[in-house]
């Protein structure tokens, strides 16, 4: 049997922005940024995962990951197994649009798209449990359980004020501290570059 070499694509990695196709079938992505990576077949999920947002600089927790088809720009399908990373090769040649968002975004594409085979499926990772994912029924519970789980004010209108003046709030670790940055900056959309200077 011949050894087949493996295939690559060239994925345009988006984040940050606003997605948008056209009555035409053209496609535009309103602010946020865009990476071009390299994509190998045969790749695991959370290498992959790991890849795209490492390039887009982004913390790879929470987000969900999509692509759209030359066929039908209009549907999506959702990255939520090694399978489907294997399918994200075979119904792409040479260049693919790879979406990443945080889980439960108003422009979700599950609520709008005939593809709809992973809605029971969809996967986000576990706070407590980075190297874990579980399945989730909404985006609410996704933030409420980090949020307990870190010991997290709700972020509301009403006491934001109560929270940058308060006493703040105390981290047994780095580690912590940057997951509540994340959290934080996640839920209120905002871009940060966070920096570790507790290294040498």
């Amino acid at each position: 049997m011949e050894n087949r070499e493996k295939k690559t694509l060239t994925g345009f990695c988006y984040w940050g922005g606003e997605r948008k196709v056209n009555a035409n079938g053209t496609f535009l992505y309103n602010g946020g940024m865009c990476v071009a990576v390299l994509l190998e077949e045969g790749s695991q999920l959370n290498e992959l995962r790991e890849k795209v947002c490492g390039a887009l600089h982004i913390n790879f927790e929470g987000k969900m990951f999509f692509y759209n088809t030359k066929r039908d720009k209009t549907k999506y399908v959702t990255l939520n197994d090694d399978n489907g990373v294997s399918m994200l090769f075979h119904l792409n040649k040479d260049d693919v649009d790879l979406f990443v968002e945080d889980l439960g975004q108003n422009n979700d594409p599950i609520r709008n798209t005939a593809y709809n085979s992973t809605r029971e499926s969809m996967v986000t990772d576990n706070c407590s449990l980075p190297e874990g994912i579980r399945a989730l029924p909404s985006s609410n519970q996704v933030s409420n359980s980090c949020s307990h789980e870190m010991g997290l004010v709700p972020y509301l209108p009403d006491n934001a004020n109560e929270i940058l003046t308060g006493k703040g709030q105390l981290f047994e670790s780095p580690d912590l501290f940057k997951q509540s940055v994340l959290l934080f900056a996640a839920s209120n959309k905002f871009s940060f570059t966070y920096l570790d200077n507790s290294r040498a």
